[in-house]
C-alpha cells in the first residue's frame, strides 16, 4: 500500500488511464477512443452536457483517489494524463493542443480546489516520440503544457529505450 512504500523511503506514484467519459466504458481500451472536434469543444466548455458528463466522471474517480489517500499525509506523484501529447489517448486534442492543456487545468482545479486533494504532486509527462506536426514554428508539445501553476514536475515517458543508441 502507499503508506508501506512511503515508510520504506519511496514516493508513491499513481498513473491514471482515464476511460473516455463520453463512452461510458471502463476498460483501458476506452481511454483510447478519441473525441471528435465537437466533443472537444463541449468537454472544455462549462454548462454543456459533455462537460457535465466529464465532471461527473472526474468526481467519481476523485472519490476513489480520496478513499486511497484518506488520512494519509503522504505526497503522491500524480500523473493524470500521462503521454499527454501522444495522440493515442482521448485526452490529446490533435486539432487543437491548447484544449488538451485546458483539460489538464480543469482536472487540476476540480481535484485540488473542489475535492481538496492537496498531497498530489502533479507530474506532466509527454510521450517520447515527437508529436506529428510538432515543429519550431508550431510547437504542439509546448501547447499541451498547462502552465507552471498546474505542474510540479515535467518529464517524458520512456519505454524500451536503449540509452546507448538513443533508440527503441
Amino acid at each position: 500500500n502507499l503508506a508501506d512504500h512511503w515508510v520504506r523511503g519511496g514516493i508513491p506514484q499513481l498513473n491514471w488511464h482515464w476511460p473516455n467519459p463520453l463512452t461510458g466504458g471502463s476498460d483501458f481500451e476506452d481511454s483510447q477512443i478519441p473525441l471528435t472536434d465537437t466533443q472537444w469543444d463541449d468537454i472544455v466548455t462549462p454548462g454543456t452536457s459533455d462537460y457535465d458528463t466529464m465532471i461527473a466522471d472526474l468526481d467519481y474517480h476523485a472519490d476513489y483517489v480520496k478513499r486511497i489517500l484518506t488520512d494519509q499525509d503522504i505526497p503522491v506523484l500524480w500523473r493524470p494524463l500521462h503521454e499527454i501529447d501522444g495522440g493515442w489517448f482521448w485526452w490529446t486534442c490533435r486539432s487543437d493542443p491548447d484544449k488538451t492543456a485546458q483539460l489538464w487545468r480543469i482536472v487540476f482545479d476540480r481535484l485540488v480546489n473542489h475535492h481538496q486533494l492537496h498531497n498530489l504532486i502533479w507530474v506532466y509527462s509527454a510521450g517520447i516520440e515527437t508529436p506529428e506536426g510538432d515543429t519550431a514554428d508550431t510547437p504542439f508539445r509546448a501547447r499541451t503544457y498547462p502552465g507552471s501553476d498546474y505542474v510540479d514536475i515535467a518529464g517524458i515517458d520512456l519505454y524500451d529505450w536503449d540509452l546507448q543508441t538513443g533508440t527503441y
